[in-house]
């Protein structure tokens, strides 16, 4: 577990503390691990070189056997410990024993992180109700001098989109520890929704950032996948584009009186 992905686990605990939601005994525990891990290695103290000598120095000036001391067994331990090869890599063990039951409990992770997801999702479809395709930021002002309860709507969908945004914070750092692959920045929008490739290529989805505002706007249901499913969905993309284009290219040699019935 490197660096980086020791501060992905960070960030994913502590949007999922902000969420109010509990992981899989085993993440949770792993975690909880980690974090003792950490915070006792900083209390262990630095790698001393001298200590061996000085404590052996200290058990013959005591005449002590240095052999039996129990200064110098203590000191040769701390050396040991703390030598570079090993303390380097105690936070990095705990680390992968997370990064392992992240793995084995992706899938749940990612059920726990739809019933907030759903539960925004279903808020913003209500608010689209009412606010209609106006946008929640640039058009603000204009929705809230509706009057009434407009206000509430749409203070209720900034927070839903916020919510959602969290989640979706936290599932970037589950395919962080998950995979050694960065992802492909194209395919962001299928982690909420799960377009036809016409769909996506109309509303240059692989360029555009689609919001969880902008995609109940445009009428697409919002819904959650697991890492396995968010693959599923670039697949299917892939291969509607794939028939899209064999159409087109039948269609073009097709002879011109067939063309024409």
């Amino acid at each position: 577990m490197d660096r980086q992905q020791i501060s992905a686990a960070n960030l994913l605990f502590v949007t999922t503390a902000n969420l109010g939601i509990k992981f899989p005994k085993a993440v949770q525990t792993a975690h909880e691990n980690l974090t003792k891990v950490r915070d006792s290695v900083a209390g262990i103290g630095a790698h001393d070189t001298n200590a061996t000598a000085r404590a052996v120095a200290d058990a013959l000036i005591l005449g002590a056997d240095p052999m039996t001391d129990p200064g110098v067994a203590r000191a040769i331990q701390h050396t040991a410990v703390t030598m570079p090869g090993v303390i380097d890599h105690v936070e990095n063990a705990a680390g992968t024993i997370l990064m392992e039951a992240v793995r084995d409990n992706m899938d749940d992770m990612v059920y726990a992180l739809r019933e907030p997801f759903d539960k925004a999702a279903e808020t913003l479809v209500t608010a689209h109700g009412q606010i209609g395709n106006l946008d929640l930021k640039a058009d603000s002002e204009a929705i809230l001098r509706r009057g009434g309860d407009i206000a509430e709507v749409w203070a209720q969908a900034v927070k839903a989109t916020e919510t959602i945004e969290t989640v979706l914070t936290a599932w970037s750092m589950i395919v962080q520890l998950t995979t050694t692959s960065q992802g492909d920045n194209r395919w962001l929008a299928l982690r909420i929704t799960m377009p036809t490739a016409e769909r996506f290529d109309e509303l240059d989805m692989s360029r555009t950032r689609l919001t969880p505002w902008d995609a109940v706007c445009n009428g697409l249901p919002l819904t959650l996948p697991t890492l396995s499913e968010h693959t599923k969905r670039r697949a299917a993309i892939v291969e509607e584009r794939a028939a899209i284009q064999a159409a087109k290219a039948a269609q073009r040699t097709r002879p011109n009186y067939l063309r024409m019935r």
